[in-house]
C-alpha cells in the first residue's frame, strides 16, 4: 500500500508541474509561440533626406492567424537595412517593444543616398520586409578628391581626376553645377628665373630647371631695359625687378609682362631681396660702391642705409642679394678693394642692421653677377656680365664659395640677374561641374619635387585637399 500511495503522489506532483509549465506559456508574450503569426509593416517607410529622420514614423504590426492585431503583445521588435543600395548606416532607435501590437519607429535615419533602400523587420524567426524608397542627399556642403593626381612627369599632363559636389554625408548633388577651382596649396617645387640682357632696351626672360638640368623655351621679350637684379614678391605672385635705369619694375612670371611701379633715382642697382625672405624690407645694393638702400615696393623710393664694411679690406660694390629661406641670412656678392681683378668676386653674409659682411671666400668663377635660393637653401649664382663670357648657372657651396656648373644660360650681353619662383599650376583651373563632377584632364606643373597638394574650392562649399602627390623629372 506505501508503495502505491507513492506512486500516486509522484502523478499529482508531475500534473501539477505540467500545468504550472502550460500556465507559463500562455502569458509569454515575448516568445514565437504567444499567438505571434505574423509581423507587418503597417506604416511603409517614405522618401527621406540623408542623415534626416523617416518620417512619418514606420510602423510595425504584431498579427495573430487570422491577422487580427494582437493588442495584448509587448515583446521588442527589430528593424535594420534589407537592400542596401547607397552603402548607408541606420541609426536611430532599431528595436522598439510594442505598444497595443504595434511597434512604431520615430527616429530612423540612413546617410547615404540612393534609390531602391528597403527596411527588414524581425521578430525571433518571424520577418518582413518594407516596400522601397529612396534617400536624397542633402544640401551642398563640401568638395572632395574622389580621384586623386598621380605621380607624373613634370611639365606633363597630370592623369584626368574628379573632384564631386557633396553633401555632409559624401553623397554626391546630382543636380550642382558650381564652378569648381583647384590651385597649388603645398607647392614644393621651384624655378630659376632669368633676366638675360639681350640688347640696351629690352631683356629676355626665360626658365631654367636646375635639378633637370634644362634651360625652357624664353618667353616674350619683355619692354624693358637690361635687368640688373630680381626677387620674388609671394605677396603679389609677381617678380620684383631692377634695371639699369633708375626704375624699380614688376614682371609677370608666367608672360613676361612688365610694370613700372616706379622711379627709385639711384643709378644703378644690382642686387635686390626681401629681407627675411619676403616680409621686412626690400632691400637694395650698388654694384660700383659700398652702398646699401630700402626701396619702397609700392612707390620705389629708395632710402639709403649706409655703406658696407668688412674686416680689413673695403667693399667697392655689391653685385648679387638673396636671402637664404632656411635660416634668413642675407648672402651678397662684393667686389673688394685688394681684388684688382674686378671679374673676382667674394661671397659675403650681410648683416643689414649693423651694415658688416661677413666674408665666407672668394668665388671660384669669375663674374658672378646675381644670386638666387631654392627653398631647400641651395644656392645658386648666374655669371657671365659681358658679350664674351657666356651666362651660366651655377650652384655655389655657402661654407666655401666653390661653385659647380649646372647649366649654360644663354650670351647675353651684361644681364645675368635670376631668382628663384615657385612651381606653378597652368591647364583649365576652374571648371563648370555636371551633375555634381568637376573633371580636370589637362593641368601640369613645370617643376619636378616631392609632396605637392591641390586644394579645390567653390563658393559657399568647403574646401578640399589632395593627397599629396609627386613629379619626377621628365
Amino acid at each position: 500500500m506505501a508503495h502505491i500511495a507513492w506512486k500516486a503522489l509522484c502523478r499529482a506532483l508531475l500534473l501539477s508541474a505540467a500545468v504550472v509549465a502550460s500556465g507559463a506559456c500562455a502569458s509569454d508574450t515575448t516568445g514565437p509561440n504567444d499567438g505571434i503569426a505574423e509581423i507587418r509593416f503597417s506604416a511603409q517607410p517614405a522618401d527621406a533626406t540623408a542623415g534626416a529622420e523617416i518620417s512619418p514614423a514606420v510602423q510595425v504590426v504584431l498579427l495573430d492567424g487570422d491577422g487580427n492585431t494582437i493588442t495584448g503583445a509587448d515583446v521588442e521588435v527589430g528593424i535594420q537595412i534589407g537592400t542596401n543600395v547607397g552603402g548607408g548606416r541606420l541609426t536611430g532607435t532599431t528595436r522598439v517593444k510594442a505598444t497595443n501590437g504595434v511597434a512604431s519607429f520615430a527616429d530612423l535615419s540612413i546617410d547615404r543616398s540612393g534609390s531602391g533602400y528597403t527596411l527588414l523587420a524581425s521578430l525571433a524567426e518571424l520577418r518582413d520586409t518594407s516596400t522601397s524608397f529612396a534617400i536624397d542627399p542633402a544640401a551642398p556642403f563640401q568638395l572632395s578628391f574622389v580621384s586623386q593626381p598621380v605621380v607624373d612627369t613634370a611639365r606633363g599632363t597630370i592623369a584626368p581626376f574628379v573632384v564631386e559636389i557633396q553633401d555632409q554625408f559624401r553623397n554626391r548633388i546630382m543636380g550642382a553645377n558650381d564652378v569648381v577651382t583647384v590651385a597649388l596649396d603645398a607647392n614644393p617645387g621651384a624655378m630659376i628665373f632669368h633676366a638675360s640682357g639681350a640688347s640696351t632696351d629690352s631683356s629676355v626672360l626665360q626658365y631654367v630647371d636646375p635639378l633637370t638640368p634644362e634651360v625652357l623655351p624664353g618667353l616674350p621679350a619683355a619692354q624693358a631695359s637690361e635687368i640688373s637684379g630680381m626677387t620674388y614678391d609671394a605677396m603679389s605672385g609677381r617678380v620684383l625687378a631692377v634695371e639699369i635705369g633708375t626704375e624699380l619694375l614688376e614682371i609677370d612670371p608666367l608672360s613676361g609682362a612688365v610694370a613700372t611701379i616706379g622711379v627709385h633715382g639711384v643709378l644703378p642697382l644690382r642686387g635686390l631681396t626681401w629681407e627675411q625672405g619676403g616680409s621686412g624690407r626690400l632691400l637694395a645694393s650698388h654694384p660700383h660702391r659700398n652702398e646699401m638702400y630700402e626701396l619702397n615696393p609700392s612707390t620705389a623710393a629708395a632710402t639709403l642705409l649706409g655703406g658696407l664694411d668688412i674686416a680689413n679690406d673695403s667693399v667697392l660694390g655689391i653685385n648679387g642679394l638673396a636671402t637664404d629661406p632656411t635660416d634668413g641670412s642675407i648672402y651678397a656678392v662684393v667686389r673688394l678693394r685688394d681684388n684688382v681683378n674686378r671679374r673676382m668676386r667674394d661671397l659675403v653674409t650681410v648683416d643689414v642692421n649693423a651694415l658688416v659682411t661677413t666674408r665666407i671666400g672668394t668665388l671660384s668663377e669669375e663674374g658672378v653677377a646675381s644670386l638666387a635660393f631654392y627653398p631647400d637653401g641651395t644656392l645658386y649664382a648666374a655669371t657671365g656680365d659681358g658679350g664674351t663670357h657666356p651666362e651660366s648657372l651655377w650652384s655655389v657651396d655657402k661654407t666655401d664659395a666653390s661653385m659647380k656648373l649646372i647649366v649654360p644660360m644663354g650670351e647675353g650681353n651684361t644681364g645675368e640677374a635670376i631668382v628663384c619662383v615657385p612651381a606653378h599650376l597652368s591647364g583649365t583651373l576652374a571648371v563648370t561641374a555636371a551633375e555634381g563632377v568637376a573633371v580636370f584632364s589637362d593641368l601640369t606643373i613645370d617643376a619636378p619635387a616631392e609632396g605637392y597638394v591641390l586644394i579645390a574650392t567653390a563658393p559657399g562649399l568647403a574646401t578640399t585637399l589632395s593627397v599629396p602627390f609627386d613629379l619626377i623629372r621628365p
